[in-house]
């Protein structure tokens, strides 16, 4: 079991003891659990109106200097009318495959939609089960809520020291490196608003 694996199964048993008393719950857990397994999808943060309310273990044990802009994925989730949580996934060898020139192979093409599709309502059902535990409150599973997914490559995780917490700022393709770095230090310095560089009301 890698140190993903092991992250994902702590959250799930702190949600089985919310969920003993709900076997038709507790069957949801298992097929969320199983899902991302059967997807190979790490959650690794959730956001909501701005702040971060989930960060998995396998980020939290990444260097501060670490950038992860290149194998993950982000799922707007709106629970009914509220605001919307965001939800950010890595897959490696799914981005492998969407940056591999496929040509008009509708094939591949429609397989790699099927899969973000599959993968966002999985994690939205991970999101419900997070909001559950947070809040003591399996009336979260029962809320209506509908998912879209964003663009690839619009993204990169990095720590805030300022802040403490990882975050998934904007960075369009036409930054390089250098000028996403910048834009970090003026963020950490209070130069440049956090607000208007990442995703609060509607995917990136």
């Amino acid at each position: 079991m890698n140190n993903s694996q092991r992250g994902i199964m702590g959250f799930f048993k702190k949600l089985s003891r919310l969920l003993k008393k709900e076997p038709r719950l507790e069957r949801l857990k298992n097929n969320v659990s199983q899902r991302l397994s059967e997807l190979n999808i790490t959650p690794l943060l959730i956001t909501h109106q701005g702040s971060v309310i989930y960060t998995s273990q396998v980020l939290q044990a990444k260097p501060k200097d670490w950038l992860g802009g290149t194998i993950f994925f982000e799922v707007m989730l709106t629970v009914e009318d509220g605001a919307p949580y965001f939800i950010y996934y890595e897959n490696e060898k799914y981005y492998l495959s969407l940056i591999t020139p496929i040509g008009l192979d509708f094939s591949k093409r429609q397989s790699a939609e099927d899969y973000r599709n599959q993968a966002a309502q999985t994690l939205s059902g991970f999101v419900m089960l997070f909001l559950a535990l947070e809040n003591s409150d399996e009336t979260f599973l029962h809320k209506r809520c509908h998912y879209t997914h964003n663009r690839k490559e619009t993204n990169t995780i990095a720590y805030l020291p300022n802040l403490k917490q990882w975050y998934p700022i904007f960075q369009s393709k036409s930054e390089s490196s250098e000028m996403f770095a910048s834009k970090i230090r003026a963020i950490i310095d209070g130069q440049e608003p956090l607000e208007k560089n990442i995703a609060i009301t509607e995917p990136s």
